[in-house]
C-alpha cells in the first residue's frame, strides 16, 4: 500500500483538476441480482449491481467521507437515509406518532408510499450538475464529484459471460461510496418543492406540518384534504420527472386512505393511477396500519409465524449446540430487534412466550437448560 499511495494521491488530485478519469478506470461489470418472486424474463426484475476498479472506489470513498459530515446540514431531517445521526427508527416512530395523531383527530388523511422505478439508475446528469450548483458544490469539489462522471462505460456479467461495453449517459452507479449521498442530494428538490406548495396539505401538529418521510428513494406521504393535496402532488411529480428522469412505478406506488368515507375513496380512485390498499402499506420493511392497535398484529404476528416455518426447515439440518445458537443470532435476532427499534407498541406476553418456545425446540431441542447439559455429557 506503501508503494502505491504516492501514484494514487497524484492520480487522485490530477482528475479533480481536470474533472475527468481515464477512461479504463470508469469502466465496470454489472452484475444482476434477481428479485424475490419476479419474472426471471423481465430486465425489470433484477438489481443492477456495479462492479467499480478499486482505485475509483476509493476515489468516491475519499470524497464520500468529506462531503457526508455536511449532508445533514444541506438535506432536510425528513430524510433519514445516509444522513449522519439519522435512521430508519427516526422515519417509523414519525409514522406512528402521526398515526396517533391522526387517530385521535379522526383527520381524513392519506398515506402515500411512492415507488421509483429504478431510482438511482434514471438521475439526469445535467440536472445532478445543477442540483451541486444549488448547493454551493463549486470548484475543486464540483470537478472531483463530476469525474466520476465523465464518460463512465459498463458491461453486463450473466451467465459468466461479458457483453460488449457501452456507454452510460445517466445515473448514479449502485456499488459506488458516493451515489446514496448523491442521490438523497438529488431528491432534496422534489422535497422541497412539496414542503412548500401550500396545495399539498400535511398533517399539522401544533405550529408543525409533516408531509414526508425519506430513506433515500423509499418516500412516504403524509396528506389531509386529499381531493386537493393529491392532484397537486401527482403535479410535482410529473414536474420533477420532466427535468431529473425520475419516474414513479404507478402500479407499486400504494396509498392508505385513513379515516376517509366511502365515496370519497371512490372519487379519488377513478382520478388517481395508483393502487390503493385499506389494510396496510410496506414502508422500510414494516406494515404500516390505518389504527396504532392494528401494528402488532400486522407485524410481530406475521413475522413469528415466518420464524417457526424457517426454524422447522432449519431443525432438518444436522446443527451442533453452538452451531443452532449462531443462527438464531445470526437469522433471529437482528429481525427482532429491529421491529423492537422501528415498532415501540405494546407487545403482549404471548409473543414472548411464543418465541422462547420456539427457542427451545430449535436450539435446545425441545428440553429444558438442565436436561440440555445431561443430554450433552452423555453424549
Amino acid at each position: 500500500m506503501n508503494i502505491l499511495s504516492k501514484p494514487l494521491t497524484d492520480m487522485f488530485h490530477e482528475v479533480a483538476t481536470l474533472g475527468t478519469f481515464p477512461r479504463e478506470s470508469l469502466s465496470a461489470i454489472i452484475t444482476t441480482i434477481p428479485k424475490e418472486n419476479k419474472d426471471p424474463t423481465d430486465p425489470s426484475s433484477y438489481r443492477p449491481i456495479s462492479l467499480l476498479n478499486t482505485d475509483l472506489k476509493m476515489y468516491a470513498k475519499v470524497i464520500a467521507n468529506r462531503l457526508a459530515p455536511l449532508i445533514p446540514q444541506l438535506v432536510h431531517s425528513d430524510q433519514v437515509g445516509f444522513v449522519k445521526g439519522r435512521g430508519t427508527n427516526d422515519a417509523t416512530r414519525k409514522v406512528l406518532a402521526l398515526l396517533h395523531r391522526i387517530e385521535l383527530s379522526r383527520t381524513p388523511s392519506l398515506l402515500v408510499s411512492l415507488d421509483a422505478e429504478k431510482a438511482f439508475d434514471r438521475v439526469n446528469w445535467t440536472y445532478l450538475s445543477r442540483v451541486l450548483g444549488k448547493f454551493g458544490c463549486t470548484g475543486y469539489l464540483y470537478k472531483a464529484i463530476m469525474a466520476l462522471y465523465s464518460q463512465p462505460s459498463a458491461m453486463v456479467l450473466s451467465s459468466g459471460f461479458l457483453s460488449s461495453p457501452f456507454n452510460i449517459t445517466n445515473g448514479t452507479r449502485q456499488g459506488c461510496p458516493l451515489s446514496p449521498l448523491i442521490f438523497i442530494l438529488t431528491l432534496e428538490p422534489l422535497a422541497e418543492k412539496i414542503r412548500n406548495n401550500q396545495l399539498i396539505h400535511g398533517i399539522q401538529v401544533g405550529d408543525a406540518e409533516t408531509k414526508l418521510g425519506m430513506y433515500a428513494d423509499d418516500i412516504l406521504l403524509y396528506l389531509q384534504y386529499p381531493l386537493i393535496s393529491l392532484p397537486n402532488l401527482e403535479t410535482e411529480l410529473n414536474n420533477f420527472s420532466k427535468i431529473s428522469y425520475y419516474k414513479l412505478n404507478k402500479n407499486k406506488t400504494v396509498i392508505l386512505p385513513c379515516n376517509l368515507d366511502l365515496d370519497t375513496i371512490q372519487s379519488l380512485k377513478k382520478s388517481s393511477p395508483y393502487s390503493w390498499s385499506e389494510k396496510s402499506i410496506k414502508y422500510l420493511g414494516i406494515s404500516v396500519t390505518p389504527l396504532i392497535s392494528q401494528i402488532y398484529k400486522e407485524n410481530y404476528e406475521p413475522w413469528i409465524s415466518r420464524l417457526k416455518t424457517k426454524l422447522e426447515a432449519l431443525s432438518k439440518l444436522e446443527f451442533s449446540w453452538l452451531g443452532r445458537t449462531a443462527a438464531f443470532k445470526i437469522m433471529v435476532l437482528p429481525q427482532l430487534l429491529y421491529l423492537f427499534r422501528n415498532l415501540p407498541v405494546k407487545v403482549p406476553k404471548k409473543f414472548f412466550t411464543s418465541l422462547q418456545k420456539l427457542l427451545n425446540k430449535f436450539v435446545l431441542m425441545n428440553k429444558s437448560p438442565i436436561e440440555y447439559l445431561h443430554y450433552m455429557h452423555q453424549t
